[in-house]
């Protein structure tokens, strides 16, 4: 009878593999991976409202368009510690998750609603046509963003609570 070197339960080795299985699940690679993402985009967020600038309509507007435009790769960090945490069965990092996309949420209609009292005063005050364009496609891309976000946000954090059980 042949003596096999691989023990009961052990991985087998794939000889196509270039690098050997290590034991660190995949999900907790997401979880780490998607933590640095999601604090890279959110440190980016910070600084884009950082010094606060509330009533100034020019502030306003830039702010707004500079969080809509960053918030990608803080969701693809936060969708990556989700998927993470409902792979490891951490049920209440994955709840506190969804209640951060429904921060989100919520911080997306009321930068809707900040830019929305800007965007009269933002195409009164640009004369030149060709700015104008600039703006216009600006706000149509603001407006879209918006939409998609809102979206977005609030089917990952149903879906997510859903995903970890509870109704």
């Amino acid at each position: 009878m042949a003596v096999s070197n691989v023990m009961a339960g052990a991985p087998r080795l794939n000889k196509k593999l270039a690098i050997a299985p290590s034991g660190l699940r995949s999900a907790s690679l997401f979880g780490l991976a998607g933590g640095a993402l999601a604090l890279a985009g959110f440190f980016d967020l910070a600084l884009a409202w950082y010094p606060f600038g509330i009533g100034n309509p020019e502030w306003e507007f830039g702010t707004v368009s500079a969080t809509l435009n960053g918030l990608p790769l803080s969701t693809v960090g936060l969708v990556l510690v989700l998927a993470g945490a409902i792979e490891n069965g951490q049920l209440i990092r994955a709840r506190v998750i969804a209640g951060v996309f429904v921060a989100l949420v919520l911080l997306v209609v009321a930068s809707a609603i900040l830019y929305a009292m800007d965007i009269p005063l933002a195409l009164r005050a640009v004369q030149n046509p060709l700015a104008r364009a600039g703006l216009v496609k600006a706000i149509i891309k603001a407006l879209g963003l918006i939409v998609v976000y809102t979206v977005v946000f609030s089917s990952i954090a149903v879906m997510s609570w859903r995903r970890t059980g509870a109704r």
